[in-house]
């Protein structure tokens, strides 16, 4: 009888173990999904602040073609009023 005793007190100990390991690896999963989660999140933030940088890069190069342009037509405009101050200079003298 006491042998048996033993048994069942042994079986309760591993038992105890055992659920006390279970929730210890439900503890670590737990932390693992959250630390997932917060991966992803960052990792979804990290893909936003570059689409927004990659827009702001196209923006950028817009205006620079713009600004070329604009720079092309005064220059040319610089060009034609240099012609017609040498113009006006030769009918002044």
């Amino acid at each position: 009888m006491e042998s048996g005793l033993q048994l069942v007190s042994r079986t309760v100990d591993d038992l105890e173990q055992i659920h006390s390991e279970a929730g210890h690896a439900a503890s670590k999963s737990q932390d693992t999904a959250t630390a997932m989660a917060e991966q992803t999140s960052a990792s979804n933030e990290v893909a936003t602040n570059i689409s927004v940088i990659a827009s702001l890069a196209e923006d950028n190069a817009s205006l620079v073609q713009e600004v070329a342009k604009l720079s092309d037509r005064l220059n040319a405009s610089a060009g034609e009023l240099v012609r017609l101050v040498d113009r006006f200079k030769h009918l002044a003298d």
